[in-house]
């Protein structure tokens, strides 16, 4: 058991970890050494209560610094007391300050919140004519946006026009009355019968005769010659000779096979070009135009199935200011069947 250092009383140590249970003073371990208890005089065992010291002065001696305040708490408590414990006087006095405080904390709240109204009131004024600096920034920007958007809208719409026309020129399309030669160019087409080509047909500043169609080569027989296709040869003859041309790049004749338009061979450049030479067929000329009359088969490749062509003639003419220049706004079509 150990005893209190400053009530006295025993208690065990290991238990209460050294705190005394009646006035719960701390007592150190044994063998530490001894504290200084000169403070211990101004407690009273007897009856555990701890007096603390006297001062003649009271706590305002003690606490300098808040002598201010103890006062004052003082002297609201006194008159506190006497508004409670004193006459009607008081009570009456002490209820119209308070009124009269809270009329004054009315009246600040009031200003204050008509401060507040004039102040959002300017607030929303400037918000306002902001929003429509803003608005008119955004319509402008919006309308620019939309501009562009219309341009792009259209070049893209263009594109998909001019694409459009191609397909449609490689598929022999044709558009009231126009069509497309294998260059992509758009002609005014007019059309004629097998028998008037054969009679003559003038076409711009040449007469051309159309004569027999053959077949001349089929798939495996030229090295030259696509699969699923054949090699025919339209009889062509045309006077040149009334011609004053002297440039280069004159557009020969060329066929649709009812898939796509197909050009005009130049059969001596083919890898077996001899094999005309030697089964006696006169190619007709490809390059520039001559100042003689020309004839001979205008060979073409077509798809094996098809069963007739048809043959188109540029209506080509001279520039009388420029003979290098030739002009072409017109072409001939004449539907001529295969024969095999």
């Amino acid at each position: 058991m150990a005893k209190c250092e400053r009530c006295g009383a025993s208690f065990d140590y290991d238990e209460r970890q050294g705190v005394c249970p009646r006035c719960c003073f701390y007592n150190r371990p044994p063998g530490t050494p001894r504290q200084d208890m000169e403070w211990m005089k101004y407690y009273n065992v007897e009856d555990n209560s701890y007096q603390l010291p006297k001062s003649e002065g009271g706590l305002e001696e003690l606490f300098p610094e808040r002598k201010r305040s103890w006062a004052k708490r003082i002297r609201d408590s006194h008159r506190e007391k006497a508004a409670h414990t004193g006459t009607s006087e008081n009570v009456s006095s002490t209820r119209r300050a308070r009124e009269g405080r809270n009329l004054a904390s009315a009246r600040q709240r009031e200003a204050r919140l008509a401060r507040n109204k004039n102040k959002y009131s300017r607030g929303n004024q400037e918000s306002a004519s902001a929003y429509r600096e803003y608005d008119e920034r955004t319509s402008k920007g919006t309308l620019a946006g939309k501009i562009i958007a219309i341009f792009m809208v259209a070049c893209v719409l263009l594109v998909v026009l001019t694409a459009f026309l191609k397909n449609a020129s490689t598929d022999g399309w044709q558009f009231g009355g126009a069509t497309q030669t294998e260059e992509g160019e758009l002609f005014t087409v007019e059309t004629r019968t097998v028998e008037e080509a054969a009679e003559g047909i003038t076409a711009g500043d040449l007469t051309y005769r159309v004569g027999e169609t053959r077949t001349f080569f089929r798939e495996g027989e030229l090295s030259d010659l696509p699969a699923g296709e054949k090699c025919i040869g339209i009889w062509l003859e045309d006077n040149e000779s009334v011609l004053d041309f002297t440039g280069y790049g004159w557009e020969r004749p060329y066929v649709y096979d009812g898939s796509s338009f197909r050009r005009m061979l130049d059969a001596e450049s083919l890898d077996d070009g001899d094999k005309f030479t030697l089964a006696g067929i006169l190619p007709f000329p490809i390059y520039g135009a001559g100042f003689e009359d020309e004839s001979g088969y205008g060979i073409f490749f077509v798809d094996a199935d098809a069963t007739s062509v048809t043959l188109s003639l540029p209506c080509q003419t001279v520039d009388p200011d420029d003979t290098d220049k030739i002009n072409c706004t017109e072409v001939i079509d004449i539907t001529i069947p295969l024969a095999e």
